[in-house]
């Protein structure tokens, strides 16, 4: 018996299975817009919003991605507020990108000291600022905090992009 863990490596439920089994439909097609606008208006409920809401079928680090390539150009200056993985992540790829990235590195796992965000922003009117959660440790920087913190120092309206839980 072979033992194949997608998705996973977590149970599947029988519905689930029982839908993997079905056809696939054309993923331009009607149906599939249907599913698609289904989901869309559900998750804006979820998500508690009536603006856009554009689902990306990526990983994280394509989330991550999109948001650099379509908020930022290349000499943008950015503050990457990194309490973990994602804000390092984030920083990499704005730099690949060719953003002006400034690192504020707190502690893994810490939320981001709002004293150094308004530091790290003097003499850079045009920085924008990103700063990500980290879900692993369930820790959460406090964005308006933060946002506080850098108006007045940063960018006339601070950029936060948040990686979601």
């Amino acid at each position: 018996m072979t033992n194949l863990r997608i998705p996973g490596p977590t149970p599947c439920p029988d519905g689930v299975l029982d839908a993997m089994g079905r056809q696939m439909i054309n993923h331009r097609g009607a149906e599939f817009m249907q599913v698609l606008q289904d989901a869309t208006t559900k998750l804006k409920t979820l998500f508690m919003t009536a603006n856009d809401l554009f689902v990306l079928t990526g990983s994280g680090t394509g989330g991550l991605e999109a948001a650099v390539v379509n908020t930022l150009s290349p000499g943008d200056k950015v503050l990457a507020v990194s309490i973990g993985v994602f804000g390092d992540r984030f920083g990499t790829i704005a730099k690949s990108f060719g953003a002006d990235v400034a690192w504020l590195k707190s502690e893994w796992g810490k939320a981001a000291d709002p004293v150094a965000i308004h530091q790290g922003c003097p003499g850079n009117p045009e920085r924008n600022v990103h700063r990500s959660d980290q879900p692993a440790e369930r820790n959460r920087s406090h964005c308006e905090i933060c946002r506080k913190a850098a108006v007045g120092r940063c960018h006339q309206r601070p950029r936060f992009h948040r990686v979601p839980r």
